[in-house]
Parts: C-alpha cells; sequence; structure tokens
C-alpha cells in the first residue's frame, strides 16, 4: 500500500514539474511574441521612412499631348532602378457613386514615360538607348509623362515600379501652378 501511494505521489510530481515547465514555456513564448512584435514594428518603421516618394510638379499641354512632370524621391542611401511607370484614369460612369467612395474603377492608359537629369519644361520623350543611365535614382530624378489628348480634372494614378518596391501617386492634373500641399496622407498595404 505504500508503494502505492508512493508511486501515485511521485506520478503527481512529475505531472505536476510537467505543467510548471508548460506554463513556464508559455511564458516565454507571450514574451517573446511581444519583443517580435515590437522587433516588427521598428523595421516596418524603418523601412517606411526609406520609401521613395514621388510627386507632381507640373503639366503642360504641347500639341495633341499633355507632359506631366514627376519628381521621385529616394531617401534611401541605397539608389533605385526606374522599372516601370504605369498611368491610370479614374473612370467616371458614375460620379456621384465615385464621389461617395463606393465605386472606383481605374482604367490603364496609354503614356510615354521618360527620366531626364534636368528638369527642363520642354522636356523631348526620350528611347531606352538614348536614356538608360538616367534609370538609376541616387538621390531626386525627374521623370515626364507624356499622356494623349487635352488636360482635364480627372484623378490620374502614376504607377511607379522600382527595384525597392511599386508606389502608386493619385492627383487631378490641370495647368495650374502646383502650391506646396497643404494635406498629405499615405497608405500602406501589408
Amino acid at each position: 500500500m505504500l508503494e502505492l501511494i508512493t508511486k501515485q505521489f511521485e506520478e503527481n510530481i512529475f505531472g505536476l514539474g510537467g505543467f510548471i515547465l508548460g506554463i513556464l514555456s508559455l511564458f516565454l513564448h507571450w514574451k517573446n511574441r511581444i519583443i517580435q512584435k515590437k522587433s516588427y514594428y521598428i523595421s516596418r518603421g524603418t523601412k517606411r521612412r526609406n520609401e521613395v516618394e514621388f510627386i507632381r510638379i507640373s503639366t503642360k499641354q504641347i500639341g495633341d499631348n499633355h507632359i506631366t512632370k514627376l519628381i521621385v524621391f529616394n531617401p534611401n542611401s541605397q539608389g533605385l532602378i526606374l522599372q516601370a511607370l504605369k498611368t491610370y484614369k479614374k473612370k467616371t460612369t458614375y460620379p456621384f457613386l465615385q464621389n461617395l467612395g463606393l465605386i472606383s474603377k481605374w482604367i490603364k492608359i496609354d503614356s510615354v514615360w521618360w527620366p531626364s537629369e534636368s528638369s527642363g519644361e520642354n522636356e523631348d520623350p526620350k528611347l531606352l538607348k538614348d536614356g538608360y543611365n538616367d534609370l538609376f535614382v541616387k538621390d531626386y530624378k525627374t521623370v515626364f509623362v507624356s499622356i494623349k489628348g487635352n488636360i482635364d480634372t480627372n484623378q490620374y494614378k502614376f504607377e511607379l515600379i522600382s527595384s525597392h518596391d511599386k508606389n502608386c501617386h493619385i492627383t487631378t492634373i490641370n495647368s495650374y501652378d502646383s502650391q506646396f500641399p497643404i494635406n498629405y496622407k499615405r497608405y500602406y498595404t501589408e
């Protein structure tokens, strides 16, 4: 009988020891999770501070096309390579619903883009063989986008694909000179 009691006591002690080790490992897991989340937030913030920015400077009507001048800023210590620029126009079939934010449809439009070292206003379009050295951005670079048609007040989305990431800039295109912005919002997707 004494053997049976000591055997059960030993099993209970081992079970209690396993339970205590389980609780300790759960506590350590919880602490590690908190540290990993903080580390993730720090690295995410660092990445966001070093992301490429680009804004519209001006738009000029030249013949049947309008040329939009964009500037690309690279705050990162590493240079980036411009790979593609896509242009979209907001479709306005239901403007009332679009103003409410219920329908947002972008259609891809034909455009020609080229980077340039100079910030000249009447820059002529370049071919890749003529301007391939302008694809590398160390600090900032001027990018021109030629779009067929007249200047209008629709919203345009410029999607810049570079060696770092893909960035979008939504703006209206008009022939007015741009003032410095008074409001700015940036949205991140993860």
